[in-house]
């Protein structure tokens, strides 16, 4: 049920057996480029909170 993965490796993130479906979010405060089109980079934890605070409507129904 996983939507999300964090880490600091690229690699971990590109590996073939990545679950599909859930998006990459390397973790990578000094660099600006990543060689995978699909991952998204956070330069800071604060860049992972606000990226996923941006999203959590879209993931989490709300209850009338």
């Amino acid at each position: 049920g996983c939507t999300h993965f964090i880490d600091d490796l690229e690699e971990v993130l590109g590996e073939p057996d990545f679950p599909k479906g859930v998006e990459g979010v390397l973790y990578a405060p000094n660099h600006d480029l990543c060689l995978q089109s699909k991952i998204r980079i956070a330069h800071s934890w604060g860049d992972v909170s606000n990226y996923l605070l941006a999203n959590i409507d879209k993931r989490i129904p709300v209850a009338d």
